[in-house]
């Protein structure tokens, strides 16, 4: 994996080399630009400069990414194709999630007879995170096109469903609550899926009502338990803004957050993770690095706004391997806008911006 991330941080630094006239107009280039600039400046003052080289590798690369997508996938058959490329990529941890559920291997956490399925990812958190991702994008391939009768559209639905199903049983809440969020503004802009989601009301309950798994995972967001996830989100938080505190303009460095927190909280064992990226980039950069995370995060929801007004309502005929669509581009844009959107919630529980397999998705898309 170091050697692609290095080998995409390569192509990237080639594409600025012989595209910078057409990368003048990219969106958030002096926002992304002063995030690496100060993110390698924080190796500087870090403690672990090795740890912190390293994660200057890990920003670089989606925003690489964003380079290369911006001048090779923004013609309409390339940006179908690159999102066709993200659904599809998530087969393999699909298969992996598969044989985990037929095996019964199962991630579990500390103090918890819970088992979940984490595909070939790190957590199931982040395995949720990645399923919704390309709920997502699949939801919004089919919303664009103009054929969306069930004849046509068999092996979209299907697929959906076992996407769906495999977030259900990584029982990460959020995702579920990033799904919700997507699912909602979607009601407003295609009336004709309201439908659909009304009739799928009764099942969603039926199910919450007859698995207890479901429902204890629900419930323990508001349960105050000693070793409950909430409580030792709080505990972290807490211990997270002493440390900042402490250092509040430019933070440990890039990487340090987990040794920080680590090596401040009063209690051993347990997650040492922000599960918070504004707290993450407080304690890294400080102020001026959560300033520029939070205007580049919210710079990429503005743009992708000024896209989806920038569209004729209208579809565009394209080809792809010799299957030509209708597409719908507008409709494409304000669905990728709505998912960005709803990943906010996990820039607030979870470290989004660490999530590599997001990151490599999410921006190649925004350039596109």
């Amino acid at each position: 994996a170091s050697v692609v991330y290095l080998l995409i941080i390569l192509f990237g630094l080639i594409v600025l080399w012989e595209s910078w006239r057409e990368l003048k107009s990219l969106p958030l280039k002096y926002i992304i630009t002063a995030a690496i600039i100060l993110t390698g400046a924080s190796i500087f003052w870090s403690p672990d400069r090795e740890t912190s080289l390293i994660e200057l590798v890990y920003l670089m690369v989606p925003f690489a990414m964003y380079l290369i997508a911006y001048v090779y996938f923004s013609k309409p058959a390339a940006f179908v194709k690159l999102i066709f490329a993200a659904v599809l990529s998530s087969i393999i941890p699909l298969i992996t999630a598969i044989f985990q559920l037929a095996t019964g291997s199962f991630y579990y956490e500390p103090n918890s007879s819970l088992g979940r399925l984490l595909g070939t990812l790190d957590h199931p958190n982040t395995f949720g995170l990645f399923l919704f991702l390309t709920i997502g994008l699949l939801i919004s391939l089919y919303l664009a096109r103009t054929s969306r009768g069930f004849k046509n559209n068999k092996l979209t639905f299907a697929y959906l469903a076992i996407l769906m199903f495999f977030l259900v049983l990584t029982y990460s809440r959020t995702s579920w609550l990033c799904l919700a969020v997507f699912l909602v503004p979607l009601i407003f802009r295609e009336r004709k899926i309201i439908w659909p989601l009304v009739f799928s009301l009764p099942l969603a309950a039926l199910i919450f009502s007859a698995f207890a798994d479901i429902r204890d995972r629900v419930s323990e967001v508001f349960d105050n338990a000693l070793f409950g996830s909430m409580t030792a989100r709080l505990n972290i938080w807490r211990v997270s803004f002493e440390q900042i505190s402490a250092k509040p303009l430019l933070g440990y460095g890039v990487g340090t957050s987990e040794s920080v927190i680590d090596n401040a909280k009063p209690w051993l064992g347990g997650s040492s993770l922000p599960h918070n990226d504004y707290l993450l980039q407080t304690l890294e950069l400080g102020i001026t690095g959560l300033i520029i995370f939070t205007l580049y995060t919210f710079g990429a929801i503005y743009y992708a706004f000024k896209k989806f007004q920038d569209l004729n309502d209208k579809p565009t005929p394209i080809s792809i391997y010799g299957w030509k669509i209708n597409v719908n581009f507008k409709t494409l844009a304000f669905s990728i806008m709505v998912i960005i959107i709803s990943l906010l919630p996990a820039t607030f529980f979870e470290s989004l911006s660490q999530k590599m397999v997001m990151q490599i998705i999410i921006w190649p898309v925004l350039g596109g």
